[in-house]
């Protein structure tokens, strides 16, 4: 799979999602927090449990890897 960020590319991400951590669509590029790192992935198709939402995040390098992210810990969305 070609990888959407190319080596030297500028992103710009928006920090500006208050109001649109819960409706992200998917393929969406995203920074979110995981333990104590900043990591760039992708959104798949969301889950929503009984009381509890949460993306399914892939990096491009590794779409075989599943992340759980809650949308609290989302921090910007990318912008092309």
């Amino acid at each position: 799979m070609e990888p959407t960020i190319k080596e030297g590319a500028l992103l710009n991400f928006n920090k500006c999602i208050d109001g649109i951590r819960e409706k992200i669509t998917p393929e969406t590029v995203i920074l979110y927090k995981k333990f104590d790192q900043i990591v760039i992935g992708r959104i798949k198709p969301r889950l929503e449990e009984p009381k509890m939402l949460y993306y399914n995040v892939v990096k491009d390098a590794r779409p075989s890897e599943l992340n759980h992210v809650f949308p609290k810990d989302i921090i910007a969305v990318y912008e092309e």
